[in-house]
């Protein structure tokens, strides 16, 4: 039998380039960043923020990844027919339904308040939450910009600017937490400003690379060169 001593070493490569190449991992690792900086301010601060990020923060998430996955079978659609000149419509058009997608998940986050004292949430930690809450709505309009841009990126497997923005905006998240949080002294308040920031920095970091950074297909309805060069991309399903 041949020797597998170096099997476990490159199986778990390639899974840490598959997580990284997704670049799904953005959000969580972001939360994670910003929840470790507000725990030294308190139990209180770290309880409200927590439901404000990880309960009311993660259902909009998963509701608006929810509606922004079915950008994958369109693209892989178009793909498949040959229609690559698609691909920015069907962009465009998750851009505007996301976008109201998020009006109609504001009023969650405008009475926060009062559906967690509804629901039996003590008023020492409901009412800060709600206000955090209401901080991090920039963070929820930034995802109508990612998820469509990111489906976009996946569809022809440039899926590793979607890792380096991720990266480079997790570090960003990490300087702006210290920033705002152990030198400015803003608290809580700094760091949910911190998350809209790098939230909306890797929306606009994707949306630019996809107008004007790269050679891709698909992009004449952006007003750019709609050109059929490449190669037909057979990646979309595995990455998904």
């Amino acid at each position: 039998m041949r020797p597998l001593n170096g099997a476990p070493l490159l199986e778990r490569r390639s899974s840490v380039e598959l997580i990284g190449d997704d670049g799904d991992y953005l959000p969580f690792g972001t939360n994670s960043v910003t929840a470790i900086f507000v725990g030294h301010l308190g139990d209180i601060e770290l309880s409200a923020f927590s439901i404000a990020v990880s309960v009311i923060g993660t259902f909009s998430f998963g509701f608006m990844l929810g509606m922004g996955s079915a950008l994958e079978t369109l693209c892989g659609q178009a793909f498949g027919a040959g229609q690559v000149h698609m691909l920015g419509i069907y962009m465009q058009r998750s851009i505007l339904i996301l976008s109201a997608t998020c009006v109609l998940l504001l009023p969650l986050y405008i009475f926060a308040t009062p559906v967690l004292k509804l629901l039996g949430q003590e008023d020492d930690i409901a009412t800060p939450a709600g206000l955090y809450t209401l901080l991090i709505v920039p963070q929820l309009f930034s995802l109508a910009v990612v998820f469509p841009t990111q489906k976009f990126l996946q569809a022809q497997c440039k899926v590793s600017v979607l890792a380096w923005i991720g990266f480079l905006s997790l570090v960003f998240q990490v300087i702006l937490c210290w920033l705002f949080v152990a030198v400015f002294g803003f608290g809580a308040i700094g760091a949910a400003l911190a998350l809209d920031i790098t939230s909306w920095g890797a929306a606009i970091a994707q949306f630019v690379y996809v107008v004007g950074g790269a050679r891709m297909v698909g992009r004449g309805s952006l007003g750019l060169p709609s050109k059929r060069y490449g190669r037909l991309l057979g990646c979309h399903s595995h990455l998904l």
